[in-house]
This record gives structure tokens, sequence and C-alpha cells, in this order.
């Protein structure tokens, strides 16, 4: 439920670092403004106000967050403190971080409540569930379909009928930062190293796909604090009244 976006000079580098014509800040901005409704008030610029997806703060920020805050502002001039972390124009700074929550229902916002489920009976979108891409097929370097099987028997050594659904306009690789590279590599786009050991056939010579992934880590450290602090120890630990 993290809201987060990219700084403008992260979009604007796809663009002009590595040649995305049409993916800079000028383009994309707009886009996600669009699909948002922010919901905190202040500077709303970089903000949409209409769009389905709900952005907010939650209601009661913890003593100890609000506290710390304050302190860090203090302690680190340097980095400094910003009302708006998701501004695209402010970087490496202290500030609270918004959700996708609607503020006022409290309910969870997200692309599939409001981009596809409430799309279902639409006659131009069909959802195939329950199926593993392969490939995107490729015909003269331009992708024009996309190969798929059943993911009913995932772990099967069964052959398993492979289907293949054609594009009219174009494809689009969204799944994740582990399943995105992966269709790429059997897709013959990738380092030669990796698709000669797995006998692909390269179309694209692209040796960073796959590479260099850095995992999100999160760490709980622990602290001994004042029994007025509140912490998130009723959720791991439970309250002495439960």
């Amino acid at each position: 439920t993290v809201y987060t976006r990219a700084a403008a000079s992260d979009y604007d580098d796809w663009e002009t670092v590595h040649g995305n014509p049409g993916w800079g800040s000028e383009h994309l901005i707009p886009l996600l403004k669009k699909a948002e409704t922010y919901q905190p008030q202040g500077d709303l610029s970089t903000h949409g106000t209409q769009g389905p997806i709900k952005v907010s703060y939650t209601p009661q920020i913890p003593n100890v967050a609000s506290q710390f805050l304050e302190v860090a502002s203090e302690y680190d001039k340097e980095r400094g403190f910003a009302e708006d972390l998701q501004g695209f124009y402010s970087c490496n700074v202290y500030g609270r971080w918004p959700r996708y929550i609607d503020g006022i229902t409290g309910k969870r916002s997200d692309v599939p409540h409001h981009y596809v489920y409430n799309q279902i009976n639409h006659t131009k979108l069909t959802i195939l569930e329950r199926r593993r891409v392969v490939r995107v097929i490729f015909e003269n370097l331009r992708a024009v379909g996309v190969e798929h099987i059943s993911d009913f028997r995932r772990h099967s050594k069964d052959n398993q009928e492979q289907t293949i659904s054609y594009a009219s306009k174009l494809i689009i690789v969204s799944a994740g930062a582990f399943g995105s590279p992966a269709i790429l590599e059997r897709s013959g786009i990738g380092g030669s190293d990796i698709l000669n050991r797995n006998n692909i056939s390269q179309i694209v010579d692209l040796p960073g796909v796959g590479e260099n992934y850095m995992d999100h880590i999160a760490l709980f450290v622990p602290y001994v604090a004042s029994k007025d602090a509140e912490t998130m120890d009723p959720i791991f630990r439970g309250s002495e009244a439960e």
C-alpha cells in the first residue's frame, strides 16, 4: 500500500540516457496524475484529484513517528524535511509517506479493483485465468504474440498444450521484477551467455536483462521505549488485554 513515485530525473533518464522517446517526465507525469486522487491537502501541482486510485496519509501518526521526524530534521539538517516525498522533485529527504488507501472509506485502493475487476463485462477485455507466459513471439524483430500454457499443473512434468495469442497493436510485459526479465530471456532478449546455456536463440543482445536485481529488504530494529510510546508491539506481540 506504500505510495511511491520515482523522481522526474529518473523518468527523463529513460528517455534521454536509455533512448526511449515518450518515456520522459514530460509525458509520464500527466498520466500518473490522471490515475490518482491525492487526498492530502497542500500543493497539488504534481498530483491528480480526479483519478480512480485514492492516496492518503494515515489519520493518526504514532507519537514515536512524529518525534522521529522532528529529531531527524534537526539532527540531519543537510538532508532536510519535505512535506511531499512523492512530488517528483524532492529526493533523499525526511517526511511522511502516503499510502494507497482511501482516506474516507479506509479501503485499500489498487489497480485491479479500479482498472480490471470493474471492467469484467467490457466487450474488449478478456481475462485468461491461471495462464503462464512462456515467451513473446517475434517476427522480424517485431513482437506479434504471446505463447502461454495452463498454470493448473505448474509443477507437472507432462507436456502441456501451448497456446499463442496474437496482438493487433502492441504487447505489454508486466510480470514484476522476477517475471518480466525471465519472459524476455525466454523470448531471446538478454545476454548471450545465459541464452546459449539454455539453448535459446538470441533476438536482441541485451546483457542487462535479469541482472543487478536489488531486493527490497525490510529490517525491524528493536528499541527500548517509554511506556507512553505508540509502537507496533500490539500488532506483533498482542496486548495484555488479549
